[in-house]
């Protein structure tokens, strides 16, 4: 099969072609696109009726805290309408202390934008910190205003009441949803990537676009979807334990077959017909809707496969989803998703880390540049640039390029063509709220599509509404001045300008360096993974490695993110960062398949007494286990000079009769080609410094005998 990488293209009709695909519905987000829109047209009319001042920021909430479900809709909601009261706590304390005073005032300024930055940057949960900065820097330009105390008083409460009633209607709507809307996701989600998987496997010489493109789609969203439709249902517990396991083994089939699409060797026709045959048994496993297990594969269409073929993975897999079907009592073995505990807000490292400080003082000093400049020239319009500072802040410097440029274009979508482009044309023709409604409700809806795509491009929809509801919502009929509009848009352009002095010329942490150190950390977790064994009770070591499965799932995410962040930086080191960039793209589908199997073998201790796999398995991931450090501390460059010996990873097992030992040895056989890519590419001129060219030396990792 030839290699159809995911990587990014820069080219116009790649890029047009990546978008599309962004696009393509997948199950449960239509549901989603229509609930954002209509709490946000609610909004927009309760703010017109009542004559809201100063609300756009409410009506934008209402896609920011729209989620899947209603409970994590609700979690959501919570945590802002927090970090609004303390935001607006802090607001009426300066007002009290400082107003009357510029001296002063200028200092709470610079005390509130510190203070704004440096919880973004400690803060957990970054969705909630960013709410407390819209409020923080909305408030600031309120109260440059020449106007009485009252005044200013009442738009900063009228700022804070929006958003409590933005939660109010996405809550209502939500919890409407779920009453009336009796489909089952649940099911809809499983069907649908068990087909697009069967669409692939049966035409894995030459894969159908169709397929491959839902294959990739569903492979960047994952099963959070799934496991929180999960949650939400009220079902039995054995009911509840059997769907859990489905989903896993639905993901890792999507997980497998979209490294498949990306695996260089080409199929022989045994493995074409074995593909086909399990296609066959997929089909008859949603056919079934999981009722019945799936007939086995014809021993002619057995194929043993090359070394790092994905083919017996993916039988084995469809093998572990029969043991499931037929398994009596599934909540005995495999332990219940419980509700994950809340996240603490803060990281760990919030008041130990100096990065937090730095990046504080950072991001507060390009927000003040605006601030100055806007007063500087008396162009209230510019205050845009300080919420641009705040919301384009990321701690390296490629991610937050990416998240600017969004930015920019949204504003240039929503404020100049949607925003300015409607006041021209459409807005003088509209007597009634109902006319303005229709125009508004398809902004929002593709503003909504757009923001429920991958995290790629989803910010770009939020821009487009914020920017829209910023222009559109200033006034409670039609306006008449188009100046707002460019004024936003400039505004925004100042604070993009100041991030990239602050930011990038400060030399913040690049998107390559924290790409590297991810991958690096993502090994060494994978580790950590296969060192745990049942010491006890074995629902205790189940919760243990799903836990441990879930943080490597995500590791995998925020490199591919970071990855896409490094070609939005130019320095000195964009060749070297590219190289790594494209090293890792194609490590990466590898390592994921490694630790794949490695998930089958922990489940496989379930199966056993003691929890031990049989003793050759236990040597063989041993020896994984050592190789796997050797290649992190390859990766890192801290033994640049040396390549490990693969050798006794190769070690025969025609002595054992169990499976195990077999998927111990075919993911050691990936680990070992994994390992001599990476040294092949650490050879390379130009991807490692010039002090790193000293001869190899050769280490062999530790294997009993």
């Amino acid at each position: 099969m030839p290699s159809q990488g995911s990587d990014l293209d820069l080219s116009l009709a790649s890029g047009w072609n990546y978008f599309k695909q962004e696009l393509k519905p997948y199950p449960g987000r239509n549901w989603l696109i229509v609930r954002m829109t209509l709490a946000a047209v609610l909004m927009m009319v309760w703010v017109m009726v009542f004559r809201i001042p100063n609300a756009a920021l409410g009506v934008y909430y209402t896609l920011l805290i729209s989620r899947e479900t209603t409970s994590e809709t609700f979690e959501t909601s919570i945590g802002l309408i927090g970090a609004i009261g303390a935001a607006l706590g802090i607001i009426l304390l300066g007002i009290f202390l400082f107003t009357g005073s510029p001296l002063l005032h200028f200092l709470w300024i610079g005390a509130c934008l510190l203070l704004t930055f440096f919880f973004i940057s400690a803060a957990s949960q970054y969705r909630i910190a960013t709410g407390f900065g819209f409020l923080m820097t909305s408030a600031i330009p309120l109260w440059d205003l020449p106007a009485n105390i009252d005044r200013q008083l009442s738009l900063t409460l009228y700022s804070a009441l929006a958003v409590v009633v933005a939660v109010a209607i996405t809550i209502t709507i939500e919890l409407i949803f779920a009453a009336f809307h009796r489909t089952t996701p649940l099911e809809e989600g499983l069907t649908a990537r068990l087909r697009a998987v069967c669409g692939v496997l049966r035409t894995a010489d030459d894969p159908d676009p169709e397929a491959t493109a839902q294959v990739r789609q569903f492979s960047d969203i994952g099963t959070g979807m799934l496991r929180r439709n999960l949650l939400r249902m009220q079902s039995g517990s054995e009911y509840y334990a059997r769907q859990a396991v489905f989903i896993g083994l639905t993901g890792r089939l999507i997980d497998l077959t979209a490294a498949l699409l990306v695996t260089p060797e080409k199929q022989t026709d045994h493995e074409l017909k074995q593909l086909a045959a399990i296609a066959d048994q997929i089909d008859h496993l949603w056919e079934t809707n999981y009722a019945s297990a799936a007939p086995p594969v014809p021993d002619e269409h057995l194929a043993e496969g090359h070394p790092t073929s994905l083919i017996p993975l993916l039988a084995s897999t469809v093998e572990l989803v029969n043991k499931a079907i037929e398994q009596e009592d599934p909540e005995n073995e495999y332990i219940l998703d419980e509700k994950p505990p809340s996240p603490p807000l803060f990281k760990r490292d919030a008041f130990t880390n100096p990065e937090h400080v730095a990046f504080a003082l950072r991001g507060a000093g390009a927000a003040m540049v605006c601030y100055i400049l806007y007063h500087l020239f008396a162009w209230k319009g510019l205050s845009s640039g300080i919420p641009t500072c705040m919301i384009t802040a990321l701690s390296t410097a490629g991610s937050s390029r990416q998240k600017q440029l969004l930015r920019f274009f949204g504003a240039i979508l929503g404020g100049l063509l949607f925003g300015i482009l409607s006041e021209s044309i459409f807005l003088p023709t509209f007597d009634s709220i109902i006319s303005f409604g229709v125009l508004f409700t398809l902004v929002t809806g593709l503003s909504a599509w757009i923001a429920t795509s991958s995290p790629r491009i989803s910010y770009l929809g939020l821009q487009i509404a914020f920017a829209f509801d910023l222009v559109q919502l200033r006034t409670f009929g039609p306006a008449v001045l188009l100046t707002p509009a460019r004024d936003n848009v400039e505004g925004i352009m100042l604070g993009l300008f100041a991030m990239w002095i602050f930011f990038d010329q400060a030399q913040s942490g690049t998107a390559a360096a924290a790409m590297q150190a991810t991958f690096l950390r993502t090994i060494r977790l994978m580790a950590d993974y296969m060192r745990a064994k049942p010491e006890g009770s074995k629902s205790a070591y189940l919760k243990k490695v799903r836990g441990q499965r879930d943080v490597i799932n995500e590791t995998f995410s925020q490199v591919r993110i970071l990855a896409d962040a490094v070609l939005f930086e130019f320095n000195s080191g964009r060749e070297t960062a590219l190289k790594w960039r494209a090293a890792i793209h194609i490590w990466q589908p590898e390592l994921r398949t490694f630790f794949l199997m490695q998930i089958t073998l922990a489940h496989m201790r379930l199966n056993t007494p003691d929890g031990r796999l049989s003793p050759l398995a236990e040597e063989i991931q041993a020896a994984n286990i050592e190789a796997l450090n050797d290649l992190a501390n390859l990766v890192d460059r801290s033994m640049p000079d040396r390549i490990i010996d693969t050798a006794p990873l190769q070690k025969a097992m025609a002595a054992d009769s169990r499976h195990d030992a077999p998927l111990a040895s075919d993911s050691g056989k990936i680990l070992q080609y994994l390992i001599e890519q990476v040294q092949s590419t650490l050879q390379l001129p130009g991807i490692r410094a010039p002090d790193e060219s000293s001869p190899p030396a050769r280490v062999q990792p530790a294997l009993p005998q």
